[in-house]
C-alpha cells in the first residue's frame, strides 16, 4: 500500500490531496482569515488522524465478528493541553 500527501497554499488558497494507492481526494481545509497558512494547525489534524483511525478500528472489528454498527462519534471527550 502506498501512500501519500500534498499541501499546496498560496495566498487565499489552500489545497489537500490524499492518495492511497490509485485511489485519490481531497480534503476541504480553507485558508486562514488573512489569506495565508492552513486554518487547521498539526495538532488539530493529528487528532483527527487519531479519531479517524479509531473510528475505522471499531466498524473493522466490528464486520469481523458479524455486529452491526450504525453510528461512531469520536471526539469532544479527547484533549491535549
Amino acid at each position: 500500500m502506498k501512500i501519500s500527501a500534498c499541501v499546496a497554499n498560496q495566498r487565499g488558497e489552500h489545497q489537500v490531496s490524499l492518495r492511497t494507492d490509485d485511489r485519490e481526494h481531497s480534503l476541504l481545509i480553507v485558508p486562514k482569515a488573512d489569506g495565508s497558512r492552513s486554518s487547521v494547525n498539526g495538532s488539530e489534524l493529528l487528532f483527527l488522524a487519531l479519531a479517524t483511525c479509531f473510528c475505522n478500528d471499531l466498524y473493522r472489528g466490528a464486520t469481523k465478528r458479524g455486529m452491526d454498527i450504525r453510528r461512531v462519534e469520536v471526539g469532544e471527550k479527547v484533549s491535549a493541553r
